[in-house]
């Protein structure tokens, strides 16, 4: 679903753009030659469907991030990207297909895009995050309900109906909050928060948190290598010489040689 969506032509490009800073697609299809603003257009950020085949996300003109499809034979507008009503972000030769987001089988999945990190993410209907650009989360733009799980691959992060918030991998705990036995009735909830903080609530009631609020710059990465959940950003109210990372269940501030 589109909302408050213009279209303009911008030098040789045919282009459109939102006015919110995200903005949700239940379809979307982004044809050879075009691009969508993400953001306000003072960003600079776009996603590009390029007439090599390669569909690019910029920022002021820097490529951001790829899906490696370069070099095609596109001819007259063959090359396009859709995401699909099964859930799958493709990028089409004709009808050939050159990348996929490997999330088919999600109907009434969401596409993302958004000037906050990530910039381009799949939801399901339960609000698990099935694909991401990256898995780097912005302040503010990670909530994990009960049983939504952010997909790594063969990795992944489960907000789970006793409370526990655990990284899977292959089937094995690799990391765990530790709140187990909570009776959640299905308000269990995990958060990156616009202060920077990671929480975990049942209900109004925290059960557990990373210890990093008033970093409202900070970043959450999860990796499907240790140290696999990371809170990271510039404490400048205490400490605004130094970075703070949350590693493994210990709060680390990393002196930096101040400019």
């Amino acid at each position: 679903m589109r909302s408050h969506i213009r279209w303009w032509v911008l030098a040789a490009w045919a282009s459109f753009g939102v006015s919110a800073y995200a903005t949700n697609y239940s379809s979307l299809t982004i044809p050879q030659g075009t691009l969508v603003q993400i953001g306000s257009a003072s960003e600079n950020l776009s996603l590009v469907m390029q007439s090599d085949g390669n569909l690019v996300l910029y920022q002021n003109w820097v490529a951001l991030w790829y899906t490696g499809t370069w070099g095609q034979n596109c001819g007259s507008n063959q090359c396009f990207a859709a995401f699909q009503p099964d859930g799958n972000f493709v990028v089409y030769n004709g009808s050939t297909p050159l990348w996929n987001s490997q999330t088919a089988g999600n109907p009434g999945a969401t596409l993302v895009l958004t000037d906050q990190l990530p910039h381009i993410e799949i939801l399901s209907t339960s609000q698990s995050v099935l694909w991401a650009n990256a898995f780097t989360f912005s302040a503010g733009n990670l909530n994990l309900p009960q049983g939504a799980l952010v997909m790594l691959g063969p990795t992944f992060l489960a907000m789970q109906s006793d409370g526990n918030l655990v990284m899977y991998q292959g089937g094995t705990a690799v990391w765990y909050t530790a709140n187990v036995s909570q009776s959640c009735a299905n308000q269990c909830q995990a958060m990156f928060q616009g202060d920077g903080n990671f929480v975990v609530y049942d209900g109004s009631t925290a059960l557990w948190n990373s210890g990093t609020p008033g970093n409202p710059w900070a970043q959450l990465l999860l990796t499907s290598t240790a140290p696999y959940v990371q809170v990271i950003g510039l404490m400048t109210a205490a400490h605004p010489a130094k970075e703070y990372i949350y590693l493994n269940g210990k709060a680390v501030a990393i002196e930096n040689n101040p400019q």
